[in-house]
């Protein structure tokens, strides 16, 4: 096992976490500068009706990549636990049956997405004006998504045996081969959104192949074999069932932004579109400052899935604390900024002072909940980590389905466009206490000195 491996095991929590996290945390940075600079070249290239066709695509992008990163989270908690428990086969057959899923499932997504496309974005509030810009840019994402999906069970697979390093790199790469591209398609070429989304696809096209290089050379702790690559009924199952937490939490940011757009379709009348080009400008920087949180959730699954597999509980016990605790001091300081002074935040996307005007309006009431975002992202990772599929994925379908779209339903009936905001802060208050509960009770598991944990997957 190589010792960027086996560290997991035994360097201090606290430097540990600090290890991971960081260079996960500057690459998801990097890697969320694309979405940001997308924004702004879009919003200055082409225009603020542009920016609402993107922003109407954001939630089919979320539910894209949400099948992706369900394969590469379901194998990297299997991958990190095996590797703990000193079980370099399963490891290895975790990653070649992920890849395989990752392959059919890309396929499938690939050709109904692309036959269903203008009934999906006009469910997700695509206008006559926002409709033209919305395929456009939708179309080249779409026929990336085999690429886009191996990327991101490489990127979990170099995660979950500690390979956070070269992680980062390749996805830093990726993206400052999007914002050089998204400058030289958007401005030189003329391509306006359609230059952006190619950006976007060949970027990860050029890292997917680095990483991919890599693994079938042998380069890192699990080489993947041919053989690996051939399904194994059990092993998919277990890929699959751990990984539909994540799935669910990132198809329930592409549930709630579309169901949003909807509502403002529905309910904004004229103003329909500025706003959904607001929110949208809200939306991009919600996810850039979300992108430090999964970060250190990435490192913490990570930490936990290698130690409990090794049964070294009080070493998952101390990442528990240490994880919930930066991330909520993050999110508090980001809120804080959001409530204060979004203008100056806006500001970096357009100089249109109506957009502007709507924007920070909207952020002053959705960022009052999001000093509970820390908790609630790091919360879900506690149980996936472990193996433990069904809470995880009970704290998933609760904060989305059986919360914050009940809200998004029945608010804006009540307060009209003002209700569709107030739905995202109290969603999180509410789904922070019972995310809350949950931790407590296996913290205090953990720690009892008859725990028995769960078997890894086979």
């Amino acid at each position: 096992m190589h010792s960027q491996t086996e560290n997991l095991g035994k360097v201090a929590i606290g430097p540990l976490f600090a290890q991971m996290a960081l260079p996960i945390i500057f690459g998801l940075l990097v890697n969320g500068l694309y979405n940001v600079v997308d924004a702004i070249f879009v919003t200055r290239g082409v225009g603020a009706l542009a920016m609402g066709g993107v922003s109407i695509v954001f939630p089919l992008q979320m539910f894209l990549f949400s099948v992706a990163s369900m394969i590469g989270s379901g194998m990297a908690s299997i991958v990190a636990r095996s590797l703990g428990a000193k079980d370099a086969k399963n490891a290895e057959l975790a990653a070649g049956n992920a890849l395989w899923l990752g392959g059919v499932f890309s396929i499938i997504t690939m050709v109904l997405a692309l036959a269903l496309l203008e009934p999906i974005l006009r469910m997700l509030g695509a206008t006559d004006q926002l409709m033209p810009y919305a395929k456009t840019y939708a179309v080249p994402l779409i026929l990336g998504i085999p690429v886009m999906t191996v990327s991101v069970i490489l990127g979990d697979l170099l995660r979950s045996e500690g390979k956070v390093n070269l992680m980062a790199g390749l996805m830093m790469l990726s993206s400052l081969l999007n914002i050089v591209l998204d400058a030289i398609f958007i401005f030189v070429f003329g391509w306006g959104v359609f230059g952006a989304a190619m950006a976007t696809v060949c970027g990860v096209c050029i890292s997917t192949s680095i990483a991919s290089y890599f693994y079938f050379s042998g380069r890192t702790s699990i080489s993947i074999h041919w053989q690996a690559l051939m399904p194994k009924g059990s092993m998919v199952r277990g890929i699959l069932v751990l990984g539909l937490p994540v799935m669910i939490g990132n198809a329930g940011v592409s549930v709630t932004v579309g169901m949003a757009n909807y509502a403002l379709a529905k309910y904004a009348g004229t103003n329909a579109d500025l706003l959904i080009s607001a929110y949208g400008i809200i939306g991009r920087v919600v996810i850039f400052m979300i992108l430090p949180m999964i970060g250190m959730m990435v490192a913490f699954q990570t930490i936990t899935s290698f130690n409990y597999g090794a049964k070294l509980y009080q070493r998952v016990l101390a990442t528990i604390r240490i994880g919930n605790g930066v991330a909520t001091v993050y999110a508090g300081f980001c809120a804080a900024v959001m409530l204060l002074i979004p203008e100056k935040v806006v500001g970096i996307f357009t100089s249109d002072a109506k957009l502007i005007q709507e924007a920070g309006s909207i952020s002053r009431i959705i960022f009052l909940g999001f000093v509970t975002a820390g908790v609630g992202i790091v919360g879900s990772a506690v149980f996936q980590a472990m193996g433990k599929a069904r809470p995880a994925m009970a704290l998933s379908l609760v904060r989305v389905f059986l919360l914050t779209v009940p809200l998004l339903i029945v608010l804006p009936y009540w307060f009209g466009v003002q209700g569709i905001w107030m739905a995202f802060p109290i969603g999180d208050a509410l789904a922070f206490v019972i995310v809350a509960v949950m931790i407590g009770r296996q913290y205090g598991a953990l720690g009892r000195p008859d725990y028995q944990p769960v078997q890894v997957s086979h």
